[in-house]
């Protein structure tokens, strides 16, 4: 008789947002104890801990161009609806590959964690910010996001890059370091303040903002698309860029017709909608 071949099924996709929860017991008792006492460290954690309950915002960092497209069509779609939409009939991951080149690599990666997760191809992430212009390695405009929303979806804050963090050089999720480094929104202040412990003494309170929020720092956020036009509250911009594109503009000489590059008519779009539904414009160094 033939053998047959057994074909081992895959492992479920796994909960993210439920492993957050699952690990807020644990985010809590790690703050409370390192901030028990009087030492300098412990009053220093315990003030971060109180500035990012009370004014901890989520930003989500891009280019000028994508955040002209969120604007004007309402809403942000993240790579896996935009290459379906673009694709047609076609292959999206083909297309991807075809139109963003050398950065596929670094999606494919993104794709592959989202690949663990029930609902991954729905992720969209963010940074948690208290006054830094957020994690510019993804551009030098970032839009906050309203709390209301935020406390409205599912959500999760990870300690730092997803892709840094979790997944291995074989691209396996490291499932143990995931579930203790995570948090929903009700630890967050926690989870953050905890982090950076250890670097609280020998940092102005004045620099916190900029040493949890930079280029390549940062408590990442998850969350699910549809993010919408109705769910940003301010838009900041890097403020040296800022004032190169109003020079620009103030350059050009409408009334003759000359020529205004891409870039200039993206922004002069996006100050146009920004106007149009009372979205703040703010500018930081």
């Amino acid at each position: 008789m033939p053998t047959s071949v057994s074909h081992a099924s895959p492992p479920p996709l796994l909960d993210l947002f439920a492993l957050a929860k699952d690990n807020d017991n644990n985010v809590e008792r790690q703050f409370l104890e390192a901030s028990a006492g009087t030492s300098l460290q412990a009053e220093a954690l315990s003030t971060m801990s109180q500035q990012i309950l009370y004014s901890g915002k989520v930003t989500k960092n891009m280019h000028l161009g994508v955040l002209g497209d969120l604007l004007v069509n309402g809403k942000l779609e993240n790579v896996h609806a935009w290459a379906r939409n673009k694709a047609g009939s076609g292959n999206p991951l083909d297309w991807l590959k075809e139109k963003i080149g050398w950065a596929y690599s670094w999606h494919e990666r993104r794709m592959l964690f989202e690949g663990y997760f029930v609902n991954g191809q729905e992720f969209l992430y963010g940074a948690l910010n208290i006054g830094s212009l957020g994690a510019t390695h993804y551009g030098n405009v970032s839009i906050v996001i309203d709390d209301v929303f935020l406390q409205n979806s599912p959500v999760t804050y990870l300690e730092g890059d997803s892709l840094e963090l979790f997944l291995d050089s074989n691209d396996q999720l490291i499932l143990p370091t995931l579930k203790k480094s995570i948090s929903s929104q009700t630890q967050r202040h926690h989870l953050m303040a905890f982090k950076h412990r250890f670097r609280l003494d020998g940092t102005p309170q004045e620099d916190w903002p900029k040493m949890v929020c930079s280029k390549n720092e940062f408590v990442e956020v998850i969350f699910l698309q549809p993010l919408e036009r109705s769910h940003i509250t301010r838009v900041l911009i890097d403020a040296e860029f800022y004032n190169r594109l109003q020079d620009q503009l103030e350059a050009i000489n409408f009334q003759l017709q000359e020529e205004v590059p891409p870039e200039l008519a993206t922004y002069v779009q996006v100050i146009e909608v920004l106007k149009k539904y009372n979205i703040r414009l703010e500018t930081l160094s």
